[in-house]
């Protein structure tokens, strides 16, 4: 009477669960090399593309951090001994991973529900977080809830500017002219 049913090609086929086998297997095994690393664990939003990036790589853009990290300490050594300020932190992924490059680190996250992750996911560490937005125009803004309570960045770019607008989560859209990347180093 309630006998499963197998499809071909779906996640309910064998070759669907040797699939998530083979997936839950690596990401245990990707889970130990992160430890090992000292990488911190990162609490993320699930089915979600940044998310899915740190259970593989440790940190979202592992590559590209490390890039800037190595080229400021070989170009601009002083800089590490400075503030780093993460304008769109999100879950706190780029703050995380500075934390050991800078002496000072802020994260600012406007949005009430992914700074509620950002705060749990910087207890313990030096980093300062902010409940608040960034612009080069005073006032307020209501943030929308879009997709099941999931903030896009690119829907807030749209209602200010009728253009997108560059968030820490959300490199591929392009930055209108007069903002500067969302995360930047200071001297200081």
């Amino acid at each position: 009477m309630f006998r499963k049913v197998y499809r071909r090609g779906t996640a309910f086929s064998f070759g669907g669960k040797l699939y998530r086998w083979w997936i839950k297997r690596s990401l245990h095994k990707f889970g130990r090399e992160f430890r090992a690393e000292n990488i911190p664990v990162i609490a993320c939003f699930s089915n979600d593309f940044v998310s899915n990036s740190i259970f593989v790589e440790g940190f979202y853009e592992r590559e590209d951090l490390e890039s800037v990290a190595e080229f400021l300490k070989e170009q601009h050594a002083a800089a590490l001994e400075g503030l780093f300020v993460d304008v769109g932190a999100n879950i706190g992924n780029h703050s995380l991973f500075f934390t050991s490059y800078f002496s000072q680190v802020i994260a600012i996250e406007p949005n009430p529900r992914t700074f509620r992750l950002l705060e749990f996911n910087t207890e313990g560490s030096p980093i300062r977080c902010n409940n608040l937005g960034v612009s080069d125009k005073p006032g307020e803004m209501r943030i929308p809830k879009l997709r099941g309570d999931q903030f896009r960045a690119r829907s807030i770019g749209r209602r200010l500017h009728g253009r997108p607008w560059v968030d820490s989560s959300d490199r591929h859209t392009r930055q209108p002219a007069g903002r500067r990347g969302a995360s930047f180093a200071n001297q200081g």
